[in-house]
């Protein structure tokens, strides 16, 4: 019952959230599968039907856009074609369009502007599948439909394009990769959709914002975190090494190697590892707060840190060890 309620949640996150993609799915479920050789068949059995259910909904998404991964064929693209053309020079840029190699209307589109650029004369209207959501390039609201059978065509431009440019000038991906480092420790709360934004509620909320980011980020006004530079780092390594540590263990056969708590730890640090990883690697903004979205790990983490730092001053026994 545990396994299946387990992989059940599971998919139904790979099934929402791009992020947590087929991938993910299958690294957890391995890992899972390696870790507990006395529960394989039972793992296997939990892990099998929920697979080939979420298998059906990637391939229904295939069938539909012609890409693996709901979301990624036309976020991913536009978020690497932003990395990949932040930081290039506009003459090295120029030189590839004047050579014919990319298209000067692709890169010269605003992504979060596109209805108003070229590219909605560019890029010709697929044929209409009688479906609202994949036929109207527009929501109700005048916003172009991202999830639109156009768009997926917009972003094969924008995915081809920075594609060469990348391997023209790949330091400007490498720049905005240490962009993206930069921006994992702040707080959630930093940026979008709290800042930047005319709006009654945005300025409702900056007062008590600025109060709660100096209370627990030591931040203040738009001077950077920086208490978060340290803490989010410190604890984070703190949470890795933490799961590493179980392994090892494990592996030389100690008594006290846990395997709830060890499993419920690697669990914590593979899905930071993986979340991290993919923030910075593969998104142009919003790094801080895809990171929030761990906040009740490194709340798990300080307090098992806090603990082994009380238990190490006052030489109290550690657990299972007693």
């Amino acid at each position: 019952m545990d396994a299946s309620i387990f992989f059940w949640s599971l998919m139904l996150i790979s099934g929402m959230r791009s992020l947590f993609n087929l991938f993910w799915f299958i690294l957890l479920g391995a890992l899972l599968f390696y870790a507990i050789p006395k529960w394989r068949r039972t793992t296997l059995l939990s892990l099998s039907l929920t697979l080939v259910l979420l298998c059906f909904i990637y391939g229904n998404h295939f069938i539909l856009f012609g890409g693996w991964v709901p979301g990624s064929d036309v976020y991913g693209a536009t978020n690497f074609a932003r990395m990949a053309t932040s930081h290039i020079p506009a003459s090295r840029l120029q030189a590839l369009v004047d050579q014919g190699k990319i298209n000067k209307a692709v890169i010269s589109s605003e992504v979060y502007g596109i209805q108003n650029s070229p590219l909605m004369r560019l890029v010709p209207t697929p044929p209409k599948r009688g479906i609202p959501i994949l036929d109207d390039r527009f929501k109700s609201t005048g916003a172009v439909n991202w999830n639109s059978l156009w768009m997926t065509e917009v972003a094969k431009l924008y995915k081809r394009d920075s594609n060469i440019i990348f391997w023209d000038y790949p330091y400007s991906y490498m720049i905005g990769v240490l962009s993206n480092f930069s921006r994992l420790p702040e707080p959630a709360a930093t940026n979008f959709p709290f800042n930047g934004r005319d709006s009654s509620n945005r300025i409702l909320l900056s007062k008590p914002l600025s109060v709660y980011l100096f209370l627990t980020a030591g931040k203040v006004g738009n001077a950077r975190a920086w208490p978060c530079f340290v803490i989010i780092p410190l604890i984070f390594l703190f949470g890795v090494y933490q799961a590493f540590d179980w392994i090892r263990k494990i592996y030389k056969g100690h008594a006290d190697a846990n395997l709830a708590s060890g499993l419920t730890f690697f669990f914590m640090a593979i899905n930071a590892i993986y979340l991290l990883s993919i923030a910075t690697l593969f998104s142009e903004a919003d790094q801080n707060r895809n990171r929030d979205e761990l906040s009740t790990f490194f709340a798990v983490w300080t307090a098992l840190l806090i603990s082994a730092f009380i238990r190490r001053r006052l030489t109290l026994p550690q657990p299972g060890n007693s």
